[in-house]
């Protein structure tokens, strides 16, 4: 039984020490936030916030956009459930439960002051 418990405890110990090694690299290179492109740019390549930019060129922000230090970037699901909550409350609003509210019918001149107050002149950390 001690043969047993002191084997155990071999094995634990090895795969211990063996599990401790930090010689890899996840990904295959290091992380560089350093981009060449500006903000605009950048989200346009990303399809994480094409809802976004679609939003920015239809209220002509993009000159705000580039400008801004920080800019806090609504995704497809956020924007995606702002419209979906904005349905429910106009059918709620209207008692109209086929109420067919979609991207298309935000009226986003009215929603530029609600857009901008995710861009920041400074950069923050």
């Amino acid at each position: 039984m001690k043969k047993l418990i002191m084997i155990c405890i071999a094995i634990v110990t090895v795969v211990t020490v063996y599990s401790c090694k930090k010689d890899y690299v996840i990904g295959g290179s290091l992380y560089n936030p350093k981009v060449d492109m500006t903000t605009y740019d950048y989200l346009k390549t990303k399809k994480l916030f094409d809802t976004l930019i679609i939003m920015v060129d239809r209220m002509g922000l993009k000159d705000e956009v580039n400008a801004s230090g920080t800019v806090f970037a609504l995704t497809n699901y956020a924007i995606s459930n702002y419209v979906k909550e904005k349905q429910a409350h106009l059918r709620i609003k209207l008692n109209d439960e086929n109420l067919v509210f979609t991207f298309d019918s935000l009226k986003l001149p009215e929603l530029k002051d609600s857009l901008r107050a995710y861009l920041f002149k400074d950069r923050l950390p």
